[in-house]
């Protein structure tokens, strides 16, 4: 049985789809309703659903933004757009961001109804066959928690047992996984150590390259890191704890921890921390956590519809009109022209 979602402001519209589209002859039942996307994803996060049919014209967030956030934050889930007339253009981006296919209310005669629950349930399959797929051929990449711990974080940068292990599973995979792997970690690496990014720079990680290859480029990469943060004078114990301290703060899942609650986790004084932190990571511990901030406000600006004001104290801003200063500083746009700009 597939669990649908019908969204629709309009009360009308939602019942007479409940009552007319021939939804038992396809295996459906509508296990939901929404006024608004609101609605839609605080009911998405208490229950479960294979197909959402969303109106593309909705007070509040729209039907597109809509699609576009369901298909990232609920890839299983299969969208419909609804809309009273063909418009093309917004159909069409609609289909980019994820939906499957898309009716116009106002055609919604039997035999037409019929066709398009057909192609719509063969397109849930066809993707479900895919996905199925998809999920054989990485079914040996590590848990997202085995991630976490071994990749999403650079204090393997000096520490010799954690690279060993990185190694060691990087081994075990097959090179098409090594790329998922490594793809991703880039990333982090790269965030969490930006004055160092150009030595987790690779142009190409993909099936055509040895296993042994890219071994060699984590030995050379860690070695051009190591080397690099040496020069920088600091003991290599204190450098593995201005490390430590890095992974902690991307890992507190989106909450800003204090100076004080980090000297704390590395045992260190907070004057000394903050000499060594600047000189290790190249910016002021200050500006770090403000920049950390800024890049998940950028999420947030793309991904909600939350006001500024909220954005800025979910990031760990409690002046909204600083944090509309500071991201204009930093971004060139005030966030509202961000969040604007990115969604069109």
């Amino acid at each position: 049985m597939i669990r649908a979602m019908i969204v629709d402001d309009e009360h009308l519209v939602r019942v007479g789809l409940r009552m007319t589209m021939p939804w038992d002859k396809f295996s459906i039942e509508v296990a939901g309703e929404a006024r608004n996307a609101e609605e839609a994803l605080k009911l998405l996060e208490k229950e479960s659903f294979d197909l959402m049919f969303i109106d593309i014209s909705m007070p509040g967030m729209n039907g597109l933004d809509l699609v576009n956030l369901v298909h990232m934050q609920y890839p299983d889930i299969s969208t419909v757009i609804l809309t009273c007339h063909q418009e093309f253009e917004y159909v069409q981006k609609a289909l980019r961001f994820g939906a499957v296919d898309y009716l116009v209310k106002t055609q919604l005669e039997l035999d037409v109804m019929e066709q398009a629950l057909e192609r719509i349930v063969s397109r849930i399959s066809i993707a479900r066959l895919d996905q199925t797929a998809a999920m054989i051929a990485i079914d040996s990449i590590p848990s997202s928690e085995e991630m976490k711990e071994l990749w999403l974080q650079v204090s393997w940068l000096m520490d010799d047992d954690l690279f060993s292990q990185m190694m060691s599973k990087l081994e075990q995979q097959k090179v098409d996984n090594c790329a998922v792997i490594l793809k991703k970690a880039l990333e982090y690496w790269a965030e969490c150590l930006p004055a160092y990014a150009d030595i987790f720079e690779k142009d190409s990680i993909d099936k055509d390259e040895r296993r042994e290859q890219i071994l060699q480029w984590m030995k050379d990469t860690r070695k051009a890191a190591v080397s690099r943060l040496i020069w920088t004078n600091y003991t290599e114990e204190v450098i593995k704890q201005i490390l430590l301290a890095v992974d902690y703060i991307h890992q507190c899942d989106g909450k800003q921890p204090s100076q004080a609650e980090l000297c704390v986790h590395v045992s260190m004084s907070r004057s000394y921390f903050s000499k060594c932190f600047r000189g290790v990571v190249g910016v002021s511990f200050a500006t770090y956590i403000q920049n950390v901030g800024l890049n998940r406000a950028k999420l947030l600006l793309m991904n909600t519809n939350y006001p500024v004001y909220r954005v800025a104290e979910e990031v760990g801003f409690q002046d909204d009109k600083y944090f509309s200063k500071l991201f204009r500083e930093r971004t060139g746009f005030l966030p509202s022209q961000y969040r604007s700009s990115m969604r069109f």
